[in-house]
C-alpha cells in the first residue's frame, strides 16, 4: 500500500480555500483551549494572498478524497530567512507523517526562492509539533510567555539552516 502523502493532491491555495482552511484550524486547535481565527491567524488567513504569496512566500494546501486535510506555508522575514506558518494536519490524520512530509515540501519551497533558513514557532502545549520539529532538525532558540488569547502557554521558537 502506497504512503498516505501519495494520495494528497497538494496545490497552492486558493480563494475557495478559506472556508475549509478554517475548519480545519479549528479541529486542529480544539484540544489546546484556545479560541480559533484570533490574532496573528486571523490577520494571515484574512489575506493569504498578501501574507504569504505577495511577500515572497507560499501557502499549500492537501486534499484527500476531496477534503482539505493538509496545509501549510512561509512567509519571508527577511532576504534570506523564511518562517513556517499556519502548518496544519487534519487530527483524523495524525500520526501519519503528513506534517513531516509538508514540512519537508516546505522546505524545498523556501531553498527554491533562495532562503538559507527556517524558523518556526508552536505553543509548549503542542507537543506533537515540538517533537516534529526537534526530529526534522530544528534548534530551539527561545521559549517565552505568550500573550493574548494564548496566555498561559509559552511560544516555543526554531531555527534550522537549510
Amino acid at each position: 500500500m502506497s504512503e498516505i502523502y501519495q494520495q494528497i493532491a497538494l496545490r497552492n491555495w486558493k480563494e475557495l480555500d478559506f472556508e475549509d482552511s478554517v475548519k480545519l484550524n479549528c479541529e486542529a486547535e480544539k484540544g489546546l483551549g484556545i479560541p480559533p481565527e484570533t490574532g496573528d491567524w486571523r490577520t494571515d488567513m484574512l489575506g493569504v494572498k498578501r501574507t504569504f504569496i505577495d511577500s515572497g512566500g507560499e501557502f499549500l494546501v492537501g486534499h484527500l478524497n476531496e477534503e482539505l486535510v493538509i496545509m501549510g506555508g512561509f512567509k519571508p522575514l527577511d532576504n534570506k530567512v523564511a518562517e513556517v506558518k499556519r502548518m496544519r494536519v487534519s487530527p483524523s490524520l495524525h500520526r501519519k507523517g503528513l506534517g513531516k512530509w509538508m514540512l519537508k515540501t516546505i522546505e524545498q519551497r523556501m531553498k527554491i526562492k533562495g532562503y538559507s533558513e527556517s524558523r518556526v514557532s508552536t505553543l509548549d502545549a503542542q507537543e506533537a509539533a515540538l517533537g516534529l520539529y526537534e526530529s526534522s532538525g530544528y534548534e530551539e532558540i527561545s521559549r517565552v510567555p505568550a500573550s493574548g488569547m494564548e496566555s498561559g502557554f509559552k511560544v516555543v521558537t526554531f531555527i534550522k539552516k537549510l
